[in-house]
């Protein structure tokens, strides 16, 4: 079995009952007719709208025999949010201009809400299995004001290049983060910040949509501690003040029971809380790295990275920001006792943010973890404040090996249900064209930064394909 096949199993098996592993992918996830197609695709709650659906000319005389309805996703609702179960939904009147569907609607509560053109009007009674044949299936999503002035970005915040172990270069790496249509990108080798400022510097003065954030996988604890965000390198801080950052140690350990943990046990827990004081003292988040990552793999040599005894304490403890709930890196054992341990830990009240990443190692493993953070911007203000205000969510892709789907690359998404359901709209309907424009400013990228060719042209279309990625989100609402 491998790792995304076991990935997938955990989630059906329902092992982690506080997130929401849910899709919209399946038979009515298009239109049933190609060229159908809504005006705007995202509404906010409680507004009227006049919506449009345009159709192809050829099916004119069908659709104005036809009917229209429309279902919320939340247990099959009405359009105003009420009731559930009733697969009919709610019938909408509707005039025809042209080749345009136009009708109004006012959606009740946040949910995604699926549009449905039959060919004839239905009975209010008819079970949902002698409905007549459906013309078009199309999708929309209603958010509440505090949601709809936030933009889904997407990035990778553990990353490694030669610079430390990673296989290839700086550059290398940053222009794969293209190639995977991301918003941000931080560089994180180990124990090295400068790499993180070097990529920054070498492709900020460039017109993009990227971020890039400055990071360090730090190792002055023995776990692995992630700064991101810091407005310099941790772990040379930490080396020019080794007297006091060993003070602090141990007033911290004067702290931490002696009956129930040993020396050794007490000081590593004292060193990882010190080393997550000083990420946040010089403006960083502090991540704790794959808690349960283990060196090889069952059946050979293998330990694991922080006993659970250590763990739990630090988590109650509550030593650092941000959980890295998903890294692609881990062995499935790893990432599944990551899951589920945080399963265990909302349900004693202790809820960290999280993020997913890739902790590539290799170009061909980048994409395949990741974050999705809900933010103002990409700044990198904004997106710590989204982090830790729980607005992010961690991402691992699979490919399904099921006969009717086989080699789709599926994600599977765990947070806070709210922003994971979301998600999952965004995955069919807004990240595949964005990614484009994104990978269009990579491709140019390279030809300017690798093939040294910084022509007026590829200036010229670097920019436009970036105005375009930057308003790709904006176009979708309504």
């Amino acid at each position: 079995m491998n790792r995304k096949t076991f990935l997938l199993k955990i989630a059906s098996a329902g092992a982690i009952a506080t997130f929401s592993p849910t899709s919209l992918s399946g038979a009515e996830n298009k239109s049933v007719v190609a060229g159908f197609n809504l005006s705007k695709k995202i509404f906010e709650v409680g507004k009227e709208y006049d919506v449009s659906i345009n159709f192809p000319s050829n099916l004119k005389d069908k659709v104005a025999k036809g009917f229209l309805t429309v279902v919320g996703d939340d247990g099959a609702s009405e359009i105003d949010g009420t009731l559930f179960n009733r697969a009919f939904g709610t019938p909408l009147n509707f005039k025809l201009e042209q080749n345009r569907i136009v009708f109004k609607v006012k959606f009740g509560r946040e949910q995604c809400y699926c549009f449905r053109i039959f060919e004839k009007k239905i009975p209010k009674d008819t079970p949902s299995h002698l409905y007549p044949k459906t013309l078009a299936v199309l999708h929309a999503y209603a958010l509440n004001a505090d949601m709809l002035s936030l933009i889904p970005l997407r990035g990778d915040f553990h990353i490694h290049s030669t610079r430390s172990d990673g296989k290839d270069t700086p550059e290398n790496v940053a222009l794969r983060n293209y190639e995977c249509g991301f918003d941000f990108q931080s560089l994180s080798d180990h124990g090295r910040y400068q790499p993180s400022v070097d990529m920054k510097n070498l492709f900020e003065p460039f017109d993009t949509s990227m971020a890039f954030y400055c990071a360090e996988e730090c190792h002055r604890a023995h776990p692995h501690i992630h700064n991101i965000g810091a407005t310099e390198s941790v772990t040379k801080y930490i080396d020019s003040h080794i007297p006091q950052f060993y003070r602090r140690v141990d007033v911290i350990m004067k702290d931490i029971s002696d009956k129930e943990f040993t020396f050794r046990e007490r000081k590593d827990i004292a060193k990882i809380q010190a080393e997550c004081e000083i990420i946040r003292k010089l403006g960083g988040l502090a991540v704790f790295n794959h808690p349960y990552w283990s060196r090889g793999s069952v059946g050979s040599f293998y330990y694991n990275q922080m006993p659970k005894k250590l763990w739990d304490e630090v988590c109650k403890r509550k030593i650092f920001d941000v959980y890295e709930l998903i890294n692609y890196g881990c062995a499935e054992m790893s990432i599944s006792r990551a899951l589920i341990n945080y399963a265990e830990l909302r349900a004693q009240g202790i809820k960290y943010p999280v993020i997913g990443t890739s902790d590539g190692h290799d170009v061909r493993d980048q994409g395949q973890g990741y974050s999705i953070v809900f933010a103002s911007s990409n700044s990198i203000a904004d997106i710590k404040d989204a982090i830790m205000n729980h607005r992010s969510i961690a991402v691992v892709e699979y490919a399904c090996t099921n006969a009717t789907e086989k080699g789709r690359i599926a994600p599977l998404a765990y947070g806070d249900d709210r922003y994971v359901r979301f998600a999952y709209f965004l995955f069919d309907y807004y990240f595949p064209e964005h990614s484009k424009l994104i990978q269009a400013q990579g491709k140019i990228l390279r030809e300017i930064v690798m093939n040294k060719k910084d022509t007026k042209e590829n200036r010229a279309n670097l920019k436009k394909y970036s105005e375009l990625a930057k308003n790709s989100y904006k176009n979708l609402i309504a």
